[in-house]
């Protein structure tokens, strides 16, 4: 029957961070116990993993989405407030976000609430296992966990009927031709971030870490270490890097403000450019606060000022970084690096011209003619410019903690 007491639908990758994530499934499956008249608390599943309870599917019209569709179905219609807990990184985050977003029956679900309040949800929390844990920075859920017996179930359950509903913007971006092979895209041209994206030095010292984790899981065993391997890949790529700048491999456009179109390309003489919903990058960057712009940014029609800037104002902020020393040195000072303000906008339009490294919410890839046609494109190379596309989408209700937890 109906009750005004949450159900916690856990969704956990066991796979991220600290791989942590199967001995915190193994505490909630002994937690979730019916009662004798049949109640139950929560429910958790496994993302990934060869322990995985009920086997993935992957139905194409939902874009390529690793996700268990049946446990959404099952509890779609359930009489009490739906709380989805995501215990992951920034990916697994976005791959349950788009999951939401994407099934006819949430949707449906949102849509009732005709207020907006979203009292019955489905309204998503997080358990912050990932390495850079971005989206949790943000929304204040915590910096990362080490280990499973840093989650305190009881007192996370509780932190989340107490804290406020936060829309949350999401952005839709087309590539034409997209990338085989990710999953961000799976075999579409069409997906959504709710983080950032960006192109540059930072993706690919992201996909050389991605890479080399694949490789060597075990290396790969606790945050700390992982953070570690990821300064490594930095300095390799700031001693060794051979990466041309963003203008030399592409154009970029702004696409709304007072006096129309507008050519970013002169001002994007950096080795990476970010597009940012949330004030947290590299592992909580507020890059847009750290600043020190070079030129004169275009007027919103909205009548938008540079210095108003969340992740619920319908815009994207624009950042320029000149490679990864400087986010190093950010990452040990704000007052060390300043980042260029290039713009701020919901609508752009950018071309590819020359193979360049690219990054989304967590996951990186190269884009080339070989990502492009495994089978048949030379590694390398980009025979033809690629156009990307990216505007304002849904907007998806999550839960913000009014602060930051204590870290043990």
């Amino acid at each position: 029957g109906a009750s005004s007491t949450p159900f916690f639908l856990w969704f956990i990758n066991a796979g991220s961070g600290g791989q942590s994530g199967l001995e915190i499934h193994r505490r909630l499956t002994k937690m979730f116990v019916p009662a004798p008249d049949g109640d139950v608390d929560g429910a958790a599943y496994l993302l990934s993993g060869d322990k995985a309870p009920l086997k993935p599917y992957k139905k194409p019209e939902y874009n390529n989405l690793y996700f268990v569709w049946d446990v959404l179905d099952a509890y779609v219609e359930i009489l009490r407030p739906l709380r989805v807990v995501v215990a992951g990184g920034d990916g697994t985050c976005v791959w349950v976000m788009n999951a939401l977003s994407a099934h006819p029956g949430i949707q449906a679900r949102l849509d009732k609430d005709k207020d907006r309040s979203w009292g019955n949800g489905p309204i998503m929390a997080m358990v912050p296992l990932g390495t850079g844990n971005d989206m949790s920075r943000f929304l204040r859920w915590g910096n990362g966990y080490s280990s499973a017996n840093d989650l305190d179930v009881d007192g996370f359950t509780q932190a989340v009927k107490e804290a406020e509903v936060y829309s949350m913007d999401r952005w839709k971006i087309e590539i034409d031709p997209p990338p085989q092979g990710t999953t961000t895209f799976g075999d579409q041209s069409v997906s959504y971030f709710c983080n950032y994206f960006s192109i540059g030095v930072d993706a690919k010292v992201a996909k050389d870490f991605e890479s080399c984790r694949n490789s060597c899981g075990s290396c790969f065993c606790c945050p700390c270490i992982n953070k570690l391997w990821y300064a490594w890949h930095g300095g390799k790529c700031t001693t060794a890097c051979t990466c041309t700048r963003v203008q030399e491999n592409a154009t970029i456009k702004h696409c709304d403000n007072t006096e129309g179109e507008t050519d970013l390309t002169e001002f994007v003489s950096h080795d990476s450019v970010v597009f940012l919903n949330i004030k947290s990058f590299s592992a909580g960057l507020d890059m847009w606060e750290s600043h020190t712009s070079r030129h004169p940014m275009p007027v919103l029609s909205s009548g938008h000022t540079e210095d108003e800037n969340d992740a619920n104002d319908g815009l994207l902020d624009v950042v320029g970084v000149d490679g990864t020393m400087q986010l190093g040195r950010a990452q040990v000072s704000a007052c060390c690096a300043h980042f260029d303000r290039l713009s701020q906008g919901d609508k752009f339009s950018i071309q590819i011209n020359r193979p360049i490294h690219m990054q989304m919410d967590g996951e990186a890839w190269y884009l080339d003619d070989q990502s492009i046609d495994p089978k048949a494109g030379e590694e390398g190379k980009l025979t033809n410019p690629v156009k990307i596309s990216i505007s304002r989408a849904k907007s998806i209700p999550m839960v913000r903690r009014s602060q930051m937890p204590a870290q043990k």
